[in-house]
């Protein structure tokens, strides 16, 4: 039987990695690190390297959060949390997920694939700690890691990538 038949194959998955780093993603601020192995689709980590997007784009946000959602109230309940932005008791995580699950140009045999999420303890989704903990994720995202391109919106409770706008109802990953 041929191996990259049965690679290719419906079902088949690759080992990816979850990092997470969890806190205020600020230059004062402290976060603290969760690492999780997780199985992806194959079909969504077996391109080519290339700087174009992911392939089916609407399936990686849908994996993305899928991994989110199975690692929240873990993270969540790690430790007392307070909201990053006004310290008033954390009843929510912020979540800024920015996925490599292909090589991109001039990666090693060595690249595993994997998950960065940048995770901000809020005390509510909307309102003004919502807004500051997204924007604080976000120039993390740009400028702390400058080699992961931002831009992609990802729906957190469905995983849509298509048509998805930004309100406390449809938070975002970006």
């Amino acid at each position: 039987m041929n191996n990259s038949n049965d690679q290719n194959s419906a079902g088949a998955t690759v080992t990816i990695r979850y990092l997470v780093m969890c806190g205020k993603p600020t230059s004062d601020g402290l976060a603290y690190p969760f690492e999780y192995s997780e199985q992806a689709p194959l079909s969504l980590c077996n391109r080519l390297p290339s700087s174009g997007p992911d392939p089916d784009p609407d399936a990686t946000g849908q994996f993305i959060t899928s991994i989110v959602d199975r690692h929240n109230a873990e993270i969540l309940t790690s430790r007392p949390w307070l909201c990053q932005v006004c310290d008033r008791p954390a009843g929510e995580l912020l979540h800024s997920a920015i996925a490599r699950l292909s090589p991109g140009l001039g990666a090693t045999a060595e690249y595993v694939p994997f998950i960065w999420d940048t995770v901000v303890p809020i005390c509510r989704s909307g309102g003004d700690c919502d807004r500051t903990a997204s924007e604080w994720a976000e120039a993390f995202g740009k400028e702390g890691m400058p080699t992961l391109q931002l831009g992609v919106k990802v729906c957190e409770r469905c995983g849509k990538v298509t048509g998805v706008k930004q309100c406390s109802g449809c938070k975002v990953l970006a």
